[in-house]
């Protein structure tokens, strides 16, 4: 189960727990004040992991910096533990152009921490994409290539889609995300 901040709380994460579903849950400072003050004391005392990795070619490569907290507090009720991850992105610059943190219910090592970074990003991802479609003005739109698969406007005006499309679009992103991963060629078939 992924979710945003929203569900990052101790009754939520009962229920999972009760349901027997994992979890990696966003964890932002402003809802969570108590689990971040945990976190950085066990940071002071030594007691998070920290580390880095790399990804992509060289022209385009990524690179993270990573903090790990085992069996933290999610309040002070200390009713709920859970695994804790941030993760900061940068350019080849060093400027961050991405940091978030997750708690989640699964061991994370350092072995498996941009796994599930990439569990709790590919949520964001997929939801920001079916908006993105959904706010589209039409040819730009990576879903609908032609301009005559969203409906005509005029200047300034957002295209409609009606509900069965709006009900269509998760479906349709996920089978083109599907696609494009198992084909390479995906975009000279369009």
């Amino acid at each position: 189960m992924t979710g945003d901040d929203l569900y990052s709380h101790e009754p939520f994460i009962l229920d999972l727990r009760r349901l027997r579903m994992n979890f990696v849950l966003v964890a932002k400072p402003s809802s969570n004040a108590e689990l971040y003050e945990w976190v950085e004391d066990l940071d002071r005392l030594g007691q998070c992991v920290k580390g880095t990795w790399e990804e992509g070619p060289l022209a385009k490569r990524r690179y993270f910096q990573y903090r790990i907290a085992s069996q933290v507090p999610l309040t002070q009720s200390g009713q709920v533990q859970t695994n804790f991850v941030e993760v900061w992105e940068c350019n080849k610059s060093g400027k961050v152009v991405y940091h978030n943190a997750w708690v989640t219910d699964f061991e994370v090592r350092p072995e498996n921490v941009a796994t599930i970074v990439g569990v709790g990003r590919a949520r964001w991802k997929i939801e920001n994409e079916q908006f993105n479609v959904q706010k589209s003005s039409g040819p730009t739109s990576p879903l609908f290539p032609d301009k005559h698969s969203v409906s005509h406007k005029k200047p300034g005006q957002i295209a409609r889609l009606t509900k069965s499309q709006r009900c269509l679009l998760p479906h349709a992103l996920l089978t083109r995300q599907a696609y494009q991963n198992g084909s390479p060629g995906f975009p000279d078939a369009m």
